[in-house]
Formats: structure tokens, sequence, C-alpha cells
């Protein structure tokens, strides 16, 4: 009774679950040969790799690393405490008023980084 319950139990939960399967793509044209075959599957296991590899196409926040010298932290510090912002808000700023600028002065930002 109680393994039959169970099996019970775990089919209804997996009935409720739907999960995405992927679906590895088929070869278009029959292979004539054993190394055309080879390469068109190689192809497409490359291309399912890749497809699997991108970002998600929603607006969801993507977690970085990234490493920042003391000086540069003292920054971001000083931002965050000025405005009652969060350091995240503070990169945020920071790169959308990179976007904004011209070459050259992104440039010129950019050596001037490497002097701090």
């Amino acid at each position: 009774m109680y393994i039959q319950h169970t099996y019970t139990l775990r089919n209804e939960i997996m009935a409720g679950l739907k999960l995405k399967v992927p679906t590895i793509p088929v070869l278009i044209a029959a292979a004539t040969n054993k190394n055309e075959s080879e390469k068109n599957n190689n192809t497409n296991v490359a291309r399912f790799i890749s497809d699997g590899d991108r970002r998600p196409a929603s607006g969801k926040a993507l977690p970085k690393n990234f490493r920042l010298q003391q000086v540069f932290i003292d920054i971001m510090d000083e931002g965050a405490t000025s405005t009652g912002l969060g350091h995240t808000d503070i990169v945020k700023a920071s790169l959308a008023a990179f976007q904004q600028m011209d070459e050259n002065q992104k440039n010129y930002w950019i050596l001037e980084s490497k002097k701090l």
C-alpha cells in the first residue's frame, strides 16, 4: 500500500511539472558518405550547444564577477554613501555615463583609470 501510494504521488508530481525538453536539430539532407555525415552531425551538435549558451531573452539581471583595485572600491563606496544607493546602482550609472561619451572621452577615461 505504501509503495503504491508513493508511486502514485510521484506520478502526480511529475505530471504537474512542465519541463522543457531540448530538441537536437535533425539533418536536413541525408549524407552520402560517412565523413559528410559526421561533419553534419558535428555542425548540428555545435549549433545546439551554442544555442544553449546564448543569453536569456528576458530582462533578468545576470551576475558578473570582476576585480577592482581598492581605489575604485573607495570611489564606489563614496558614491553609494553619498547617494544612498547600492554598489550595483553606482556601477550601472557609471556604465550608462560611459555609454553616452564619445570615443575621445572614453579613451581619455580608460587611460586615466590606468593611472589610479
